[in-house]
């Protein structure tokens, strides 16, 4: 039966099976994900919840002409009709980071700042353990907070400050709704003007109270989004540096990191 199962879902991208099968076999891929969390993907402290609750959200799952979307699930009775397409494509959205605030917002955006650094220590601007230890930690001058650094790195007198900005990326800006493109690259265009104010602030005053940059030639800040940034602002698409624009993505700040020379 398992055998003919497979045959069907290659020949018709369906399979029909038992409400307790699909549990189970929902609750085999939970047990995997939490003990691979997709090689690091999916931050450790995430509840990916229960076999059931994960069956309901799959049930529910909305419908949409694009990105084409339909719920991977249909139920009659206790038969469910798997629907290997949906299935797929409902995967991203299964472990994306969800589009909320608060403290489910803030372990995802932790992950990817932790995410962004692991990157960078992996390339020739990976810090000294001095430097490596201001990551996170408010840095004060004349008693007055200044800034946290989310990702650091240096390298020949440079030293590279990163802020991260885990906004997640949607179906509604796939679809390039309006109100969602514009929210997006006024977030762009507003954190890279507070990064570059916070930037200028540090080369203006290379020490404080708690970290001390006076020994590098100059300071590069740029700011990461976990995907390519979409703005229209001159502002955001200048080059901080030689090769380095003002926002971009893990991809393109690793990659200059590989390639940059100094």
């Amino acid at each position: 039966m398992e055998r003919l199962g497979h045959v069907a879902f290659a020949s018709t991208g369906y399979r029909a099976l038992g409400r307790e099968t699909v549990l189970g076999e929902i609750e085999l891929s939970l047990a995997f994900l939490r003990e691979k969390r997709l090689g690091g993907a999916i931050p450790p402290n995430v509840d990916l919840g229960s076999a059931t609750e994960v069956f309901d959200r799959l049930i529910a799952a909305p419908v949409s002409v694009w990105p084409p979307s339909a719920p991977p699930l249909r139920v009659e009775g206790e038969t469910c009709f798997v629907d290997l397409v949906s299935t797929t494509l409902a995967m991203t959205d299964a472990v994306a980071r969800p589009p909320v605030s608060g403290s489910t917002a803030n372990v995802w955006s932790e992950h990817f700042e932790r995410s962004v650094q692991a990157a960078i220590d992996e390339t020739p601007w990976r810090p000294s353990a001095p430097i490596a230890m201001l990551r996170g930690r408010p840095l004060r001058r004349d008693g007055r907070w200044l800034t946290d650094i989310d990702a650091i790195g240096e390298r020949a007198g440079s030293l590279l400050v990163v802020s991260c900005k885990g906004v997640p990326f949607s179906a509604a800006f796939d679809r390039g709704e309006h109100r969602v493109i514009r929210n997006f690259a006024e977030h762009v265009e507003g954190s890279v003007a507070a990064w570059r104010d916070v930037v200028a602030d540090l080369d203006r005053g290379r020490a404080g109270e708690n970290f001390d940059f006076s020994g590098y030639r100059r300071i590069v800040g740029v700011v990461v989004y976990p995907h390519i940034p979409w703005t229209t602002s001159t502002l955001a698409v200048r080059y901080v540096t030689s090769g380095l624009r003002a926002a971009v993505s893990p991809s393109e700040l690793i990659a200059w990191c590989h390639r940059a020379k100094w």
